[in-house]
């Protein structure tokens, strides 16, 4: 699943996915708004996401 990136995930942040804002923590780094993220992990009503890699992902 692929989340759009609304407020600046540096750890924490929001993500806009299926048409709904989600409380998101990212792995690692940190990823900017507008960029697209995957979603690894649903947690409740929190969103464990990772930052896309280039190249068919």
């Amino acid at each position: 699943m692929v989340a759009q990136v609304k407020t600046p995930l540096n750890l924490r942040g929001t993500v806009f996915v299926h048409g709904e804002l989600w409380d998101a923590t990212i792995d690692e780094g940190q990823a900017n708004p507008q960029e697209e993220v995957r979603v690894t992990k649903v947690n409740g009503l929190k969103l464990r996401v990772t930052k896309k890699h280039n190249g068919g992902d």
